[in-house]
């Protein structure tokens, strides 16, 4: 993609450089050309647009339809086939003898489009179009259906564009004639795909897929431009112009499932998305038979690629689409931002969707979004043909999805690192002051940016700022520091050492590019969160800059990343300070189960500071309710921090009628105070009313000699924090031994 039309947008003030920034990382994420991403995210109209468009390129605008009876009549399409339509990106819209006309989008391969007339003998002109409008005359010349992407985007354009957009772009009221119907590829059977499929009966036409009928393995991405990117422009993204034919690189992709190590691995070697979407659906394939990945867009998912016993492109999923505005289990998982075990199919519209991708509902399956900034970018399905996924299915499905999260935004950074022609001071300006987000803050170097998204690069608002290409080398430099560090090689230590010495700019640059590489599964681990430095390389350095990480650290608690989340928790619970805990405690009611946990696990080490006090009151103050999901946190989080005081109100939820806060509720009765009277109230309140005046610590002491294992094993743990000689106090052991030492146990407490 060329940067010329970045620029001139943010240099004439049609488009802000943060919106810009932003609009570079969804390129990262849905892939295709910088004006269809603009047209998505409404942020400049369709006229505007291509003017732009045309001024970037110093090319006339394409201002009618393609001419069908000319081009047949010269015939054009016996030379310029649908295939090598996709291959220059280049749809004929008229020819009159040996000149033709043609369709481009941005950033045209002229030198491409030169060589191929000059074989046939013909002079091609050119003139350049949006991305949409290319689809919809490779529609209309090649019957080739447009992906449900573009379809919804001309939609959209058509039904708000007024009469001055209807004249700019005349292609929006062009209809659509097929000298034969086409047909949306409906899958009726996952498990035959990649089977033979008859020919198509138009050049570059997607085959209609008929019930019962055989289905082709497709592509899931057009070929790939041959123009090489300017040095200046963001990495190269995918073109997604053209529906794809059973000539499918993606049919020659490794189908077999790969363990969540090696799934894991591969997502963080990934370098591009389609590397990205692979490895996540052989890693899901592992644990379910079949798996589908949906990505998500302007309240639309669609279908982009599964996996079965084979794959299947994008053609055969174009049909999966549904809208996240009515009431699904779909619509749940993506807003929630959560992993879930669902029912789907029970709904109408959960229900035609499954039956578009061959699978009869309902049926149980796990729904796992991929988030990036707060926002649900991609969303998995996985369902095992009826049966129960494995128990830990879900945590190795959501592990998988941080792993992806992570690789997009490492992706992101690697963008702006090629980012667009810094616009001119004046402009940036103007923009900066119409623009400056609430909130702003200037970074370490001068850049402008959010306490929302420490990473977004603006246009720097004095010329002593530091060059685009200084600041290149910069990241290129730090980048393979970095690298050294978390292979461990022979050079690691000196590596580490070099960037702890940077200071505040090392930790800044260290916190942007974390976790890195990790020695285990945190979502596998059980009982105490491990110490920071063990979890890997890059986290054991990032301890050693303590308190000058904190600036950074602390925006990340709000990161879209689960892991980020989970690590800027765990690393700020190290650092002994009052001033994180009150944010810290926000993280008690995360969507992610392991992050509550840490953030729980670094409150307990905070000890009676007035933040901790005034987090465990505000917990308490959950427990009424209304809201069914704090309460159930927040009566977990009590539980864990052993809060003596909110034992009344957990008494009163061990009967309510939601049943997982009942569990959670019994728990925390349970944890606190080493007794369990299951769900009868009345023998929870005798208690309580026996020994409500009586030190917790006596509690802890009478649960060495409780009749469940679990109760004396936890008591146990709790007061060798307290006093670690135990006497040879073991839960396991026999009940007189048991008995001895812990009158050893007490004894030696009281004479403290």
């Amino acid at each position: 993609m060329s940067s010329r039309l970045a620029s001139l947008l943010v240099q004439e003030s049609l488009v802000a450089p943060k919106t810009m920034a932003d609009a570079f990382q969804r390129q990262v994420i849905y892939g295709g050309a910088l004006d269809t991403i603009l047209l998505e995210m409404k942020v400049i109209g369709e006229p505007q647009l291509l003017a732009a468009l045309a001024k970037a390129n110093a090319l006339p605008i394409a201002d009618a339809p393609p001419q069908l009876d000319a081009l047949q009549a010269a015939g054009t399409l016996s030379w310029l086939d649908a295939e090598t339509a996709e291959r220059l990106h280049a749809v004929p819209l008229y020819a009159d003898g040996s000149v033709v006309r043609v369709m481009v989008i941005d950033a045209p391969d002229r030198r491409a489009l030169d060589t191929f007339g000059h074989e046939h003998g013909k002079t091609i002109e050119l003139f350049i179009a949006l991305e949409h409008r290319f689809v919809q005359a490779l529609e209309l010349v090649y019957g080739t259906l447009a992906p449900a992407r573009f379809q919804s985007l001309t939609a959209r354009i058509a039904k708000r564009s007024g009469p001055a957009e209807a004249v700019a772009s005349p292609l929006v009221t062009a209809p659509i004639v097929r000298s034969t119907p086409v047909a949306p590829a409906i899958v009726t059977d996952l498990p035959i795909m990649g089977s033979a499929m008859p020919g198509s009966a138009m050049p570059g036409r997607a085959p209609a897929v008929t019930p019962g009928a055989p289905v082709a393995a497709l592509r899931d991405e057009p070929t790939q431009r041959s123009t090489p990117s300017e040095p200046s422009a963001p990495v190269r993204v995918t073109r997604e112009v053209a529906q794809p034919t059973e000539h499918d690189k993606m049919s020659t992709e490794p189908t077999e499932p790969l363990s969540l190590p090696l799934a894991l691995r591969a997502i963080d070697e990934a370098t591009d998305r389609d590397r990205i979407f692979v490895a996540l659906c052989r890693g899901a394939r592992s644990m379910a038979d079949v798996v589908v990945l949906f990505t998500v867009q302007a309240e639309t998912m669609t279908g982009r690629i599964a996996l079965a016993d084979r794959w299947i492109g994008s053609g055969l999923l174009a049909a999966a689409t549904l809208s996240l505005e009515p009431n699904t289990p779909f619509r749940t998982a993506a807003r929630g931002h959560a992993p879930m075990l669902a029912k789907v199919g029970e709904d109408a519209a959960s229900r035609d969707l499954l039956t578009t991708i061959g699978r009869r509902a309902p049926l149980g399956a796990a729904l796992v979004p991929v988030v990036l900034r707060e926002r649900t970018v991609a969303l998995l399905y996985a369902d095992a043909s009826g049966k129960r996924l494995p128990p830990s299915a879900l945590a190795d499905l959501s592990a998988l999805s941080s792993a992806a999260s992570r690789a997009f935004q490492r992706l992101i950074l690697a963008s702006k690192g090629r980012d667009y022609r810094a616009a001119d001071a004046g402009a940036a300006a103007k923009l900066a002051d119409r623009e400056e987000p609430r909130g702003a803050v200037v970074a370490p170097g001068g850049w402008r940016g959010t306490d929302a998204d420490a990473n977004a690069r603006l246009v720097p608002p004095t010329s002593e700022a530091p060059t685009a290409r200084h600041e290149t080398s910069e990241a290129m430099d730090f980048d393979a520091l970095a690298e050294s560090v978390a292979r461990g090689d022979d050079r690691a230590r000196q590596s580490a050492d070099r960037i702890h010495l940077l200071g505040a700019r090392g930790a800044e640059q260290l916190v942007a590019r974390l976790p890195g590489p990790l020695l285990f599964n945190r979502a596998s681990g059980h009982g105490p969160t491990p110490p920071l430095e063990t979890h890997g390389p890059l986290l054991a350095l990032l301890q050693r800059f303590g308190s000058t990480a904190a600036p950074f650290l602390e925006p990340r608690l709000d990161d879209q990343s689960t892991e980020m989340r989970y690590f800027a928790t765990l690393a700020l619970g190290y650092l002994d300070d009052a001033a994180h805990t009150a944010r810290i405690g926000k993280r008690l009611f995360d969507r992610d189960a392991q992050v509550r946990k840490v953030a729980v696990d670094v409150l307990r080490r905070c000890g009676n500071s007035p933040e901790r006090t005034a987090i465990i009151e505000s917990l308490r103050g959950e427990l009424p309710g209304p809201e069914r999901d704090r309460q159930r946190y927040a009566a977990d989080a009590l539980g864990v921090l052993g809060d003596v005081e909110c034992v009344p109100r957990l008494i009163e939820l061990v009967k309510h009628e939601d049943e997982t806060l009942r569990t959670v509720s019994h728990r925390a009765l349970v944890a606190i105070t080493k007794q369990d009277f299951g769900t009868s109230r009345w023998r929870w309140r005798g208690w309580w009313d026996r020994h409500r005046s009586e030190p917790r610590i006596d509690w802890l002491f009478e649960g060495l000699v409780h009749s469940r294992d679990e109760i004396r094993a936890t008591a146990a743990f709790e007061l060798q924090a307290i006093l670690p000689e135990t006497f040879g106090y073991a839960w396991n052991a026999p009940k007189r031994e048991r008995d001895e030492a812990k009158r050893k146990w007490l004894e030696a407490y009281r004479r403290r």
